[in-house]
């Protein structure tokens, strides 16, 4: 059973937040952009194997709290139990992506790199174009070589508001 629920955070720029939760684990957290969408529907679609209902769990509820915190600017390391599944190579990816201090950006190279693949930056941008449980796990905090904001599955100007919220330097 997945337990799910979203929430306004009513921050300009910044649409509401869905959190789904499984046996007491962050499953997934995206940004809900699309406002008339059916909910339930959405989420049954992205977990087609399992049955969905609106209920805030407990770790829904904490996550929730924890990014009141985050847009508040008193949080910048999440404290969450987290399974996002994904490959071996795509959790290495999300694991270094949780190494990157708020505030703070590398590129795709560079996590290719920690994960002594340095030839590897475009399946980097793909395992962190996959990543479940955005902000959580910050794949905001990637850009493009050349400093660019590139490749966000939300769109760039969330990445853009979520970056300079956390007072990135951005060219």
């Amino acid at each position: 059973m997945i337990d799910y629920a979203l929430r306004d955070f009513r921050i300009e720029g910044i649409p509401p937040i869905g959190a789904a939760a499984k046996d007491g684990r962050l499953i997934a957290v995206w940004f809900q952009k699309r406002k008339h969408e059916d909910v339930d529907a959405a989420v049954s679609r992205r977990f087609p194997d399992e049955t969905v209902r609106e209920r805030q769990s407990a770790v829904i509820r904490e996550t929730f709290k924890q990014l009141r915190e985050y847009f508040a600017g008193t949080r910048r390391v999440f404290d969450l139990p987290i399974d996002a599944g994904g490959t071996d190579f795509q959790a290495g990816v999300w694991r270094e992506l949780q190494r990157i201090p708020y505030g703070r950006t590398v590129s795709y190279g560079d996590i290719a790199k920690s994960l002594k693949r340095p030839g590897a930056a475009i399946a980097v941008g793909q395992a962190n174009g996959r990543n479940p449980v955005a902000i959580i796990v910050p794949c905001h905090r990637v850009i493009g070589a050349n400093g660019a904001l590139v490749g966000y599955a939300s769109g760039t100007d969330i990445k853009q508001r979520l970056l300079l919220m956390e007072g990135a330097v951005l060219l």
